[in-house]
């Protein structure tokens, strides 16, 4: 019997007849956490699994329309990352910007048998950037300390009335007990990374960018002596008139959704032309923006 993936459907969720009696996906190891969902922004489903690749766990990619004939599998570019091994990886489009894929894969250290889910992030499903440091420590509460004992469950959850924060989920005690199980860890709404600096200002220069709307918000959080300020610039890095340091509000405290406010008023004059963001922080983190 040939080993791999089969696909099955559904029309309540609890009866299940298969797609195809032959595994739809072939190339690939299938002993842990398999993935496959519909990318509404590619309007076509993406499937990622494990395989060794170089004596090293790694992840593979494919895609298909139809669920049933899928694309060669491909391994992730993770660029100049260093290679290590990566066990489950719960991909998913985030909610909030569904064109960003979030993914939250397992590292696995063979020499002590530890795991740690990790952050990476990717705009095309093929390449990916990954954060080095650990989402959830082995020091975390409780009983993570051991062979395959902090997985990351595939999801994230915005629970009712709790806007400005994501659940997510995390084995623990998978070998040792007393009974293997999972625990939420909360994190701020886009605040798994962040543009960050101290009381030394920290500049940041997008790339050109086009937008659409009337209105720029933050999300942000500074200390009581930082702020957030913002200029809109030309393609050539010149600062628009309204729009400079200058003429911009300074942001602080804690703000989620902010609207951002210059001088110049609204921004719906240069919805459809490339323009850069010139962000000043100081003593504050900048964790996602938005044009509305």
């Amino acid at each position: 019997m040939a080993k791999g993936l089969k696909a099955f459907r559904s029309a309540d969720g609890i009866h299940w007849s298969p797609l195809d009696e032959k595994p739809v996906i072939t190339k690939g190891d299938f002993d842990s956490q398999n993935l496959a969902f519909w990318h509404p922004i590619e309007k076509r489903y993406l499937d990622f699994h494990r395989k060794f690749h170089d004596g090293v766990r790694d992840i593979m990619t494919c895609g298909s329309t139809d669920f049933v004939n899928w694309t060669e599998p491909r391994f992730l570019d993770y660029g100049a990352a260093p290679r290590e091994h990566l066990y489950t990886n719960a991909i998913q489009p985030y909610f909030r910007a569904p064109h960003l894929l979030l993914g939250f894969p397992t590292r696995f250290q063979p020499k002590h048998e530890q795991v740690e889910p990790i952050l990476m992030t990717s705009r095309d499903g093929l390449r990916f950037h990954r954060w080095p440091e650990p989402l959830i420590p082995i020091t975390a509460p409780a009983d993570r300390d051991g062979n395959r004992s902090n997985y990351m469950t595939w999801g994230l959850l915005e629970l009712p009335g709790h806007d400005r924060e994501l659940s997510v989920y995390a084995t623990e005690a998978y070998y040792a007990g007393p009974g293997s199980r999972v625990r939420r860890f909360t994190f701020r709404t886009d605040g798994f990374v962040s543009i960050h600096a101290g009381r030394a200002a920290g500049t940041v220069i997008t790339r050109p960018l086009t937008f659409t709307g009337k209105q720029l918000s933050l999300n942000y959080l500074t200390s009581a002596a930082g702020k957030v300020l913002v200029e809109i610039q030309d393609n050539a890095g010149t600062a628009l008139p309204g729009w400079t340091l200058a003429d911009c509000a300074p942001l602080t405290g804690d703000g989620f959704d902010q609207p951002v406010k210059w001088s110049g008023g609204e921004l719906e004059s240069l919805a459809g032309k490339a323009i850069r963001l010139r962000f000043v922080v100081l003593d504050a983190d900048l964790f996602s923006l938005r044009f509305f």
